[in-house]
């Protein structure tokens, strides 16, 4: 099955690589379609890009992205910011052959399953949250002249169809959706779109519409993930900790804000492909574009200055015996973020019995803070190569405990569930072990996260 993806920029922008349509800043926007586009072509022999002259350019021209074809997207007259779904729907609407599209924002690692492949629809999930769809639910439900839900608040009926993946082998019925949507678009614009938010404007007519059209024609809809979404604020989705041992990991909404999704974002492709990862900074700083994460601008971590050779090598120079001073070793702290993902990303792909098993030494690099009145209560302040700045961590008592325990000598999480289990009553201690051990096993992670603690393989 051939893969496509859709990637429309506005022109009338001074500056199209400062897009940043949703993401905190700019790079972040194209590190994410780099990884996007990348990890497709790990399992696809046909990636076919649909873009405006300005994002191919981006994309093709200066990032020098492995699509095996790329194809012109109507410009500034037939689509504008205010409803960027339509491109998608443009794109839908040409293919001729069965395709699966996928959103420049869904990083998909484990291969497809041909069950999912051959299905005649495809989408990554149902979504069943009639609140999020209210107005548009009841105009796309008139226009297709089917009776409104008679006031229910819930439904176990699929009111829309997540979009970051879609397609399917029915091509007659994807292609007519397609211009459905685009006729509807175009009949409605002003009225619809006056009462919608932008995003709610395009979720209705892409994903909402869909999912009328599937009942109206009694269709079934094969999904990657089997359980519908009752709450379209995706919550889980964007964590990158629970999301990878998944394969497919969406960012939405305001995970594109939040530092520590786009943190994971950028180190997992600075780990597969750092020639990309630098490709991209040095075409924001060549451009003027600030970029958001501080340590750049240091002389030893400017982009525009080091290749990704430089930056490689320099990894590789981590010291797990460094020591916080008062004069903070930035270029440390840097090459300990590659550590760091390193380190997360490994054990994700270890079985939960070998993770139990793996012995766990507390580092010296960053600063432990105690205070006792009126309670206990610890904090853990590290240097952060985002803001160039010391950041502080109040830390919950099961995470307090955990770290102590490290702190004392290597232990590992089995060892850990004997010390954290005096703590509980007797009866739960030993009832509910297996729970312990996951409840550990998340503060570790987050210590490891805080590069306060490290693994060294098991015992």
């Amino acid at each position: 099955m051939k893969f496509i993806q859709t990637l429309w920029l506005p022109d009338n922008v001074p500056q199209p690589l400062a897009y940043k349509a949703g993401w905190l800043s700019a790079e972040y926007h194209w590190i994410g379609w780099a990884l996007s586009c990348l990890l497709l072509r790990k399992q696809a022999s046909e990636v076919a890009l649909y873009a405006t002259k300005a994002g191919q350019h981006i994309l093709i021209d200066m990032l020098g992205l492995p699509y095996t074809d790329v194809h012109p997207l109507p410009e500034q007259a037939l689509v504008h910011e205010g409803n960027w779904a339509l491109a998608k729907l443009l794109t839908y609407r040409t293919q001729t052959a069965p395709f699966l599209h996928v959103d420049g924002d869904v990083f998909i690692w484990k291969q497809l399953p041909n069950s999912l492949l051959e299905a005649p629809l495809i989408t990554q999930n149902a979504e069943t949250d009639l609140n999020a769809y209210t107005l548009g639910l009841a105009f796309v439900r008139e226009q297709l002249g089917m009776s409104a839900y008679e006031g229910s608040v819930s439904t176990t009926q699929a009111v829309a169809y997540n979009a970051g993946i879609l397609g399917g082998n029915d091509i007659q019925f994807l292609r007519q959706y397609a211009q459905t949507a685009i006729d509807l678009m175009a009949a409605d614009e002003v009225d619809t779109q006056n009462r919608l938010s932008v995003s709610a404007y395009c979720m209705t007519f892409e994903q909402c519409l869909f999912a009328q059209l599937v009942a109206k024609a009694d269709r079934s809809v094969a999904t990657y993930f089997d359980s519908p979404v009752a709450n379209i604020s995706y919550f889980d989705f964007g964590d990158f900790l629970m999301m990878k041992p998944k394969g497919y990991w969406h960012l939405m909404g305001e995970t594109k804000l939040n530092r520590y999704h786009l943190k994971m974002m950028s180190a997992e492709l600075r780990t597969i492909a750092p020639a990309t990862y630098y490709a991209i900074l040095k075409a924001i700083a060549t451009a003027g574009i600030e970029l958001d994460i501080k340590a750049y601008k240091l002389p030893a971590l400017d982009p525009l200055h080091h290749p990704a050779e430089y930056f490689t090598a320099l990894s590789a120079t981590f010291d797990t015996h460094y020591r916080l001073t008062e004069s903070i070793d930035w270029v440390h702290y840097y090459t300990k973020d590659s550590f760091v993902h390193h380190q997360l990303t490994q054990w994700l792909d270890l079985d939960r019995a070998t993770c139990y098993r793996q012995l766990l030494l507390v580092n010296h690099d960053f600063l432990l803070i105690e205070e006792t009145d009126p309670v206990l209560r610890q904090y853990i302040r590290f240097p952060d190569t985002y803001t160039l700045d010391l950041v502080t961590i109040e830390l919950d008592d099961m995470t307090m405990i955990v770290l102590d325990a490290v702190s004392d000598g290597p232990t590992t999480i089995e060892q850990l569930a004997d010390i954290v289990g005096p703590y509980l009553p007797p009866t739960e201690a030993e009832q509910h072990r297996p729970l312990l051990l996951k409840l550990i096993e998340q503060c570790i992670l987050k210590l490891v996260f805080w590069g306060a603690i490290r693994w060294v393989g098991a015992v």
